[in-house]
């Protein structure tokens, strides 16, 4: 089975996320100015027309990558608050994930 065919026969979850994955690993690498829409789609593997079938606009793409970020970002930063130490040592461990990231 062709690696297309076996990606587009992913559960529309799966491929709306796949979708959101490819495009936080690239704008990561190259920053979020230097990623198109197509460039997204080509490394994802879905055909271009099928992209307003897992978004509603490109509006909704943007949305759902920032809310995947800081929710991930957010989980994070209650571990790092949550975990034993006085408030400075919990805030330094803070900053030093953030200087990391």
């Amino acid at each position: 089975m062709s690696r297309m065919l076996a990606i587009m026969k992913k559960p529309v979850h799966d491929m709306r996320q796949h979708i959101i994955d490819v495009a936080r690993s690239l704008m990561t690498n190259k920053g979020y100015t230097a990623v198109g829409l197509a460039e997204v789609l080509s490394t994802a593997g879905v055909p271009k027309g099928s992209f307003y079938y897992y978004f509603k606009s490109k509006e909704e793409f943007g949305q759902a990558l920032l809310e995947e970020y800081f929710s991930e970002y957010l989980g994070r930063v209650d571990a790092l608050m949550a975990r034993p130490g006085t408030g400075a040592e919990r805030l330094l461990a803070y900053f030093m994930y953030w200087s990391e990231t």
